[in-house]
C-alpha cells in the first residue's frame, strides 16, 4: 500500500497541472447533468418497491388517479361564503377551460340534469321512493301546484323562486338531492347547491387534473397554471375583500413537498458551509487559501456524486436530496487530514514532493481505510428494500469514495501548485493550542477520572436501550409544516372522514354487476357491524344493479299507469290558473317516461361528466373497482383490521384490502430486519478492513471499543430522550459505525507512527484534526435537523448523538489506548 501511495504522490507532483485542467473540464461537463436532476417529492419514491403489499398499494394509487385529486379551498374570512358565489363560478369556469384539467366539481347546479331527469328514480332510496309515490299521487300533485301558486303570489316571492318553480314544478330535484346526499357530512353544507363548510366561511372545488401526480413536469405546470388562474380571478373580482384561494390534495401536497425539499437542500448546504467556515476560521486562523482549496476539492466530489445520482436514478428523492450537506461535512474530514499533515511536513523541510510522499504514505493510508469503512457502511444499507435508503446508500457510498479520491488526487495537486507557486500561503500561522495541547494534556492528566466517568455513563445510559420504540406512523417522517396537509386535515373533518382509509378492491372485468353488488353488500354489512365507520364507493355515482332492480320492480308495482300522471298534472295546472306551456308538457312526459325504466343503468351509459367522477372507484382499462373505508374512531385498531382480513378469506380471491394502516406493521418488520442486517454487514466489513490495515488484534480492539461504547450510549440516549426509530433514522446506526470508526483509525495510526517522545506532536495533531472533523461532520448532519421533513430531521438527530458519543469516548480512552499499545510492543 505504501509503495502505491508513494508512486501516486510522485504522479500527482509531476502531472498536477494536467490533473487540475482535466478536473476543471470534467466539472464543467458534469455540471450540465446536475441542472437536469429532478426532485422526487412523492413519499412512494422512498418506500419499498418489491414488497407485495406495497406493490398492491402503489398499483391502486396509480390506477385510481382521482384519489390524489386537487381540492381548491376558497376562504371568505369573516364573511359568509355565499356572498361570493359569483367568484366561485368564475374560478371554476376558468379552471374548467384549462387543458390540464379533466373535470371540475363544485356545484349541484352543474350536474347533467337532463340525464338525471331520465333516470332519477334509480337514484332514490326507500324514503325517496315513498315520497315520490306521494308526490305523484293525485293529491300530491294538487298540493304541490297549490304551494307553487301561493309562493309565486307571495310578497316575498323573487324571480329566482319563479325560475325554480318553472323548471321543476313538482320539486323532483329535492327528492334526487336528498337521496344522493342523504348522508350529508356533519361539517359540510350542500343545501345551497355548493360545497360549503358548515360555518359558511369556505367553499370547496374538487378538481381532477388530466395528468399523473407523479409526473413532476406536469405537477410543475399545473401549479403555475392554478396559481395564475387564482391570481387573475381574484384580481378581476371586485368584491374580493378578504377572499383567499388555497390548494390541497395529492397534487398540492406534491408541489409543496417539492418546493420544501429544494429549500431544505439549499438551506442545509448554506448552514453546513457557514458552520464549516466558522470551525475552520476558529481553528486555522487566517488560512483562507487552505479553506479555498479544501472547498474546491469537496466541490469536485459533489459534482461527481450528483452526476452519478442523475445517471443512476435520474433524480433525488426526499432522502437523497440532502446528501450534499452530508458529504460537505464528511468530505471535510478527509481533506483536513491531508491538508494539515501536508502543512506540517512541508514546514519541516520545504520539500513539496517529500511532504506529499509522507502525507500519502501515512495519513493517506488512514484516509483510504476510513473512506472504505464509511463507504461500506452506507453501501450496507443497500440491503434495505426501502428505495429512499437504498438510493441513499448507493449515492452516499459513491460520494464518500469520490471525496477520498478527490482528497488525494485533486487536493494533492492543489497543494503541489501552492507549494511551487505560492509557498508562503502554506506557512504555519500558530494553530489553536487548546485542541493541540491543552485538551490532550488535560485528558492524559486525569485519565483515570475519565475512564471511571465513561464507565459509569455507559452503564447508566445503557438502561435506556430497553425504552427504545419504533414509530410506524408514516406521517411521522413527513413534513413538520405543510399548509396543504393542514387544509386536507380540515377537509377531512369537514366531510366527516376520520383517519386514513383502507381501500377495498377487486380486479377483473368479468361479471362486473355481481362484483359491484357484492362490494355494496359487504360495505353495508361492515358498517352495520361497526368494523368500519364510513365509506365511499361507486354506489355514490351509480346505484348497484341489485338496488336498481329493486327500484324498477317497485316502480312497476306502483306506477302501472304513468300516462295518468300527465293528465293529473296538466289538470292541476289549469285549475290553479297556470298557463300550460310546451315545457310543462315536456317536463311531465320526461317524468312519466322515467317511471317506465325496465333495466338497470350501466356504468358505460353515464355521461362523461359523471363518469369522470367514477374514475375514483372504477378503472376503465382493467375493470378494477375500489371503495374507501374509514375507521370507526380516529385510528384503525388491530381488532377491526383483523376482522376485515378474516372476512376477505371467505370471499373470492380477487378481493384485496390495502392502505397505509395495513402496510405499517409489515413495513416495520421489514425495515427493522433489514437494518439489523445492514449493521451486521457493516460491522463485519469494518473488522476485515481494520485487520488488513493494522494486522494486530489489540489495535483492532482499541479502534472498535469506543465505537461499541458510543453505539450503546447513542441507543441509551434515544431511549431516555424518547426519540423513536422510524423508517428513515433506523439506518443511522449502520452509518454511525462507518463514520465514527474513522476517529479510532486516526488515533491508532498516529500512535503507531510515533516512535520517539518528540513524535508526540503526531498524536496531538491527530487529536486536533479528529475534533475538527467530528465538528464538521456534525455540522453536515446537524443541518438536517433543521429540515422540514421529520424523517430526515430525526436522521440528523440520531447521527449527531452517535458521532458526539463516539468522539467523546474515543478521546477519553486515549491514555488507556497509549498504555495498552506500549505494553503490546
Amino acid at each position: 500500500m505504501n509503495r502505491f501511495l508513494i508512486k501516486t504522490a510522485n504522479f500527482v507532483h509531476v502531472y498536477y497541472k494536467y490533473i487540475l485542467v482535466i478536473s476543471a473540464i470534467v466539472a464543467v461537463l458534469f455540471a450540465s447533468f446536475i441542472f437536469r436532476i429532478e426532485i422526487k417529492s412523492d413519499m412512494m419514491d422512498v418506500m419499498p418497491s418489491d414488497n407485495p403489499s406495497m406493490k398492491l398499494f402503489a398499483e391502486t394509487l396509480n390506477e385510481f388517479q382521482r384519489i390524489n385529486a386537487l381540492t381548491i379551498v376558497v376562504n371568505s374570512g369573516n364573511e359568509r361564503i355565499e356572498r361570493h358565489t359569483e367568484f366561485i363560478e368564475q374560478l371554476a369556469q376558468r379552471i374548467t377551460e384549462s387543458s390540464l384539467i379533466r373535470d371540475v366539481d363544485y356545484s349541484f347546479f352543474h350536474l347533467p340534469w337532463e340525464f338525471f331527469s331520465r333516470n332519477f328514480p334509480l337514484y332514490l332510496d326507500e324514503k325517496g321512493l315513498a315520497l315520490l309515490e306521494q308526490k305523484l299521487s293525485a293529491e300530491g300533485i294538487e298540493s304541490q301546484i297549490k304551494r307553487n301558486y301561493r309562493s309565486l303570489a307571495s310578497m316575498l316571492s323573487s324571480p329566482a323562486d319563479a325560475g325554480i318553480i318553472s323548471e321543476d314544478p313538482l320539486d323532483i330535484r329535492s327528492l334526487f338531492k336528498n337521496s344522493t346526499i342523504r348522508e350529508t357530512p356533519e361539517g359540510m353544507d350542500t343545501g345551497s347547491g355548493y360545497y360549503f363548510s358548515k360555518d359558511h366561511t369556505k367553499a370547496f372545488i374538487f378538481v381532477t387534473p388530466d395528468g399523473s401526480g407523479r409526473d413532476f413536469s406536469f405537477v410543475r405546470r399545473l401549479k403555475e397554471e392554478m396559481d395564475s388562474i387564482a391570481d387573475r380571478t381574484l384580481k378581476d373580482y371586485e368584491a374580493q375583500n378578504n377572499l383567499t384561494v388555497e390548494f390541497t390534495g395529492g397534487y398540492a401536497i406534491s408541489w409543496e413537498a417539492r418546493g420544501s425539499i429544494r429549500r431544505d437542500m439549499l438551506f442545509s448546504i448554506l448552514i453546513t458551509v457557514f458552520l464549516v467556515l466558522a470551525i475552520f476560521r476558529l481553528i486555522y486562523r487566517g488560512r483562507f487559501t487552505g479553506l479555498f482549496v479544501i472547498f474546491l476539492t469537496i466541490l469536485m466530489a459533489l459534482i461527481i456524486t450528483l452526476t452519478s445520482a442523475f445517471i443512476l436514478f435520474r433524480g433525488l428523492n426526499l432522502v437523497t436530496a440532502l446528501v450534499s450537506s452530508m458529504l460537505i461535512g464528511l468530505g471535510f474530514d478527509y481533506t483536513i487530514h491531508i491538508f494539515d499533515r501536508y502543512m506540517m511536513e512541508f514546514n519541516k523541510n520545504g520539500d513539496s514532493l517529500k511532504a506529499l510522499e509522507t502525507t500519502f504514505a501515512n495519513t493517506g493510508r488512514s484516509i483510504i481505510t476510513s473512506a472504505i469503512t464509511t463507504a461500506f457502511a452506507f453501501f450496507s444499507i443497500i440491503v434495505t428494500s426501502f428505495k429512499g435508503l437504498h438510493e441513499l446508500g448507493i449515492i452516499a457510498g459513491i460520494g464518500i469514495i469520490a471525496c477520498m479520491i478527490s482528497s488525494i488526487i485533486i487536493l494533492g495537486s492543489l497543494l503541489t501548485w501552492l507549494s511551487i507557486r505560492k509557498s508562503e500561503k502554506l506557512l504555519l500561522h500558530g494553530d489553536n493550542q487548546i485542541l493541540e495541547q491543552v485538551l490532550p494534556d488535560f485528558i492524559f492528566k486525569y485519565s483515570k477520572l475519565f475512564l471511571v466517568t465513561i464507565g459509569v455513563t455507559v452503564i447508566i445510559l445503557s438502561s435506556g436501550i430497553f425504552k427504545l420504540k419504533f414509530d410506524s406512523d408514516i406521517s411521522k417522517i413527513g413534513p413538520k409544516h405543510s399548509r396543504a396537509l393542514e387544509l386536507q386535515k380540515d377537509l377531512f373533518e369537514q366531510t366527516g372522514k376520520k383517519g386514513i382509509p383502507l381501500i377495498l378492491t377487486y380486479k377483473g372485468k368479468d361479471n362486473f354487476d355481481k362484483i359491484f353488488n357484492d362490494m355494496d353488500r359487504t360495505l353495508a354489512e361492515w358498517s352495520e357491524r361497526q368494523v368500519i365507520g364510513d365509506h365511499i364507493s361507486l354506489s355514490s355515482i351509480i346505484p348497484p344493479p341489485y338496488r336498481q332492480q329493486r327500484i324498477i320492480q317497485r316502480l312497476q308495482e306502483n306506477f302501472n299507469n304513468p300516462h295518468k300522471i300527465i293528465n293529473v298534472f296538466l289538470s292541476a295546472l289549469a285549475r290553479n290558473n297556470f298557463k300550460i306551456e310546451d315545457k310543462n308538457t315536456s317536463y311531465i312526459k320526461n317524468i312519466s317516461n322515467s317511471l317506465r325504466i325496465n333495466k338497470p343503468l350501466a356504468i358505460d351509459e353515464l355521461p362523461e361528466s359523471v363518469r369522470s367522477k367514477a374514475d375514483m372507484f372504477y378503472n376503465r382499462g382493467n375493470g378494477r373497482i375500489a371503495a374507501y373505508t374509514y375507521p370507526a374512531y380516529e385510528q384503525w385498531d388491530e381488532a377491526h383490521i383483523a376482522a376485515l382480513k378474516e372476512d376477505l378469506k371467505s370471499m373470492d380471491e380477487g378481493w384485496q384490502l390495502t392502505g397505509w394502516p395495513l402496510l405499517q406493521n409489515d413495513l416495520k418488520k421489514s425495515i427493522v430486519r433489514e437494518s439489523l442486517n445492514a449493521v451486521l454487514l457493516s460491522f463485519i466489513f469494518i473488522l476485515l478492513v481494520l485487520y488488513f490495515h493494522f494486522r494486530k488484534a489489540a489495535v483492532i480492539f482499541l479502534v472498535q471499543l469506543p465505537l461499541l461504547f458510543g453505539i450503546v450510549c447513542t441507543l441509551g440516549i434515544m431511549g431516555h430522550a424518547n426519540i423513536s426509530f422510524n423508517y428513515i433514522n433506523i439506518s443511522a446506526i449502520a452509518m454511525i459505525f462507518g463514520i465514527s470508526v474513522d476517529y479510532g483509525v486516526y488515533f491508532m495510526q498516529s500512535f503507531l507512527e510515533k516512535g520517539a517522545p518528540e513524535d508526540q506532536k503526531l498524536v496531538r495533531h491527530a487529536f486536533k484534526n479528529i475534533v475538527i472533523c467530528s465538528l464538521t461532520t456534525m455540522a453536515g448532519f446537524g443541518s438536517l435537523i433543521l429540515t422540514n421533513f421529520r424523517g430526515i430531521s430525526s436522521l440528523g438527530q440520531v447521527i449527531i448523538i452517535g458521532i458526539l458519543s463516539c468522539v467523546v469516548i474515543s478521546a477519553a480512552l486515549l491514555p488507556m489506548s497509549e498504555r495498552l499499545l506500549k505494553h503490546s510492543r
